[in-house]
């Protein structure tokens, strides 16, 4: 699929990286709702 489309493997880094980023923004996203959660539950 590489070859047939001429993906460069470079492109494959830059893809797996934005995707690593993005899960790890999300994941702080759902950390902080749950934190004003806690907090707003416990006053």
């Amino acid at each position: 699929m590489i070859i047939k489309y001429g993906i460069n493997n470079k492109d494959l880094y830059n893809f797996n990286e934005i995707s690593f980023i993005i899960s790890v923004i999300i994941k702080l996203i759902i950390v902080t709702y749950i934190n004003k959660y806690k907090k707003a539950k416990s006053v």
